[in-house]
This record gives structure tokens, C-alpha cells and sequence, in this order.
């Protein structure tokens, strides 16, 4: 899939766990700013971009279809396989194509 190099590498971040994360800088003996700012859960990237109900509020807001899929999977990877499925909606709710490549 032809994405730009900065996105494909912060995909991979994610998929292996490796952006400097509350989870990921506890591991490393870092132990001030490891909750999420927004809610006081442990910051994983799993609650950051899908589970926070900041991040659920973003979401619902976008003009996307069947959101449900990519909210309820069980790790990141599976979510971005879904996010493949999702599809834009216009501002009319016309099919206008897939949101992620």
C-alpha cells in the first residue's frame, strides 16, 4: 500500500509498540506524565487513539461509517485492518470512497 514514509513509520510504531507512550516509558524507569491527560487512564496507544473517550468523541464526530468495527477490535492491528473497510461519507451521506488506503 503506498502511504508517505512518515506515516508508515508511525504505523509501525504503533503495530510494534514503540511510540514513547506512558506504557512504553514506564517499561523504561520513567515514571512522571504516564497517564492520559485527557482522561487519568494509563496512556497506551490502544486507549490514546481508540479507547479514550476523548479519542471515542473525535471519531464519532468524523463522517465515517460503521465506526463500531474499529472501536470495539482487540489490539491495534486488527483496528487498522478494519479502518481499511471504513468508508467517508460526504456531508450528504453519498459514498465518496475509502477513508484509510
Amino acid at each position: 500500500m503506498p502511504l508517505p514514509p512518515k506515516l508508515r513509520v508511525f504505523l509501525w510504531k504503533i503495530t510494534k509498540g514503540a511510540l514513547p507512550l506512558g506504557e512504553n516509558l514506564e517499561t523504561r524507569g520513567m515514571t512522571e506524565n504516564l497517564t492520559c491527560t485527557h482522561c487519568g487512564l494509563k496512556e497506551t496507544a490502544f486507549h490514546l487513539f481508540l479507547h479514550c473517550q476523548f479519542a471515542i468523541d473525535i471519531w464519532y464526530a468524523a463522517p465515517i461509517s460503521n465506526l463500531a468495527a474499529i472501536t470495539t477490535a482487540l489490539d491495534f492491528k486488527r483496528a487498522l485492518k478494519l479502518g481499511t473497510k471504513l468508508t467517508n461519507l460526504s456531508p450528504t451521506g453519498l459514498h465518496m470512497g475509502p477513508l484509510f488506503p
